[in-house]
């Protein structure tokens, strides 16, 4: 019985036509005759597997309008997980947690250093560290002024 080998034929490859070898035992053969052993075929163009993404269990299937350019944009970065992305991205939208970032954000904040949600989420914490910080050297600041002018000294600061 003979088995796919997805492998094309280098002979006929060059003729210009694109034919599958089949494996029988240890011969590849294609359509037009041609024999070749497996260690002749070293070189030979292989044939990419198609990947045919299925629903997972559970899954429903919905229709929704989109923009031409956005769904053209999406299936070139996307062309062999469409399904799996779009459940991804609506829950995504759906976990109450969510932060979005828009991309001239994250240019922005790439310019200042921050690559990720982490540098993000650190960032955000050094601030309101230092926010908290300058709160409490302001409410000082005040205090030996008032301690100035309780004593009717002429403040320094």
């Amino acid at each position: 019985m003979a088995d796919r080998s997805y492998i094309y034929c280098p002979r006929c490859e060059a003729a210009g036509t694109k034919l599958e070898l089949v494996r029988e035992m240890t011969e590849f053969k294609c359509a037009n005759g041609h024999s070749f052993m497996y260690s002749q075929l070293t070189e030979a163009t292989k044939i990419p597997l198609a990947f045919a993404e299925k629903p997972n269990v559970g899954d429903t299937k919905a229709e929704f309008f989109v923009s031409a350019e956005i769904l053209a944009k999406f299936r070139a970065k996307y062309p062999m997980q469409q399904n799996s992305t779009v459940n991804s991205i609506l829950a995504l939208f759906l976990d109450d947690d969510l932060v979005v970032i828009d991309g001239k954000q994250a240019r922005e904040m790439k310019k200042l250093g921050i690559k990720n949600g982490a540098e993000m989420l650190s960032a955000a914490q050094n601030n309101a560290t230092l926010e908290g910080e300058n709160n409490d050297l302001k409410s000082k600041l005040e205090f030996i002024r008032t301690m100035f002018k309780g004593a009717d000294v002429e403040s320094p600061i």
